[in-house]
């Protein structure tokens, strides 16, 4: 995914746009994970939404594969990008399979049948997601950690280049947060996937992310930790806060 020199923001009619974040310049490129961090109010879920086709730039353009992201049919996009965003999902009287089974939606016919290869990519991004042993459970008796696993299956069975992932570890306790980072960590190296996702974890992002993008201040600083870190970047974005950001060692010690 090719991101060339877009502002993002808002149009509001009658008013001039609002950029909360300008000339965003760089590649998601496949086979790594990427954390978006960030304080709040600096754009992130913004960035999230552009990248996801949801809302236009204001300015620059997004391509995959040399194909402008805006000129994609719906179904083509689909093919292309899976997204999971932060709210709780709320169904009732769905299975996890059959949720998992929506994933397959760009594939199907007019009826969404699964075709026995299908079920068998249902069957395989559960198990990538390590919740097979959850698949005839309703979707509203699981915890918030095993319905979170349940979306990330669901957009991988999209079989898509590029996950896209707002804030997915928001509900979960510390040891769920760890799991599902170490997961999509996996599931980038091991099927060669982008995922990026925004997280406020700044502390496992500092240790399980291939690449950094940082967002602060109407720009967006990209690189690994240890890049951002000997840059400066990290230390401006977590010092002053009652937090003090530890260069040498990569941690963050409360002052």
């Amino acid at each position: 995914m090719q991101i060339h020199h877009i502002y993002i923001g808002y149009r509001q009619r009658g008013e001039a746009p609002r950029t909360v974040c300008a000339d965003i310049d760089t590649t998601l490129a496949e086979g790594q994970l990427v954390c978006l961090i960030g304080p709040n109010g600096t754009g992130k879920s913004t960035l999230m939404r552009t990248l996801s086709a949801f809302q236009p730039p204001l300015q620059g353009s997004i391509s995959i594969g040399g194909h402008d992201l805006a000129a994609l049919r719906p179904q083509q996009l689909a093919r292309l990008v899976s997204v999971v965003l932060t709210a709780r999902v709320q169904v009732a009287n769905i299975s996890v399979r059959d949720l998992v089974g929506i994933g397959r939606s760009p594939y199907t016919n007019f009826w969404g049948t699964l075709s026995r290869d299908d079920a068998q990519v249902v069957a395989d991004s559960m198990q990538h997601a390590g919740i097979s042993h959850l698949a005839d459970r309703m979707l509203h008796t699981l915890s918030d950690g095993e319905r979170q696993k349940a979306m990330i299956a669901k957009a991988l069975a999209q079989h898509t280049p590029y996950i896209l992932l707002d804030e997915p570890t928001a509900f979960l306790d510390y040891p769920s947060k760890v799991d599902t980072l170490q997961m999509l960590r996996r599931l980038s190296h091991e099927q060669g996937k982008a995922i990026l996702l925004s997280t406020h974890d700044v502390e496992l992002a500092l240790q399980l992310a291939d690449r950094l993008w940082l967002m602060m201040d109407g720009h967006l600083w990209e690189g690994t930790p240890q890049e951002l870190a000997q840059g400066g970047q990290l230390n401006t974005f977590l010092d002053g806060r009652g937090i003090r950001f530890d260069t040498q060692h990569m941690q963050i010690h409360v002052t």
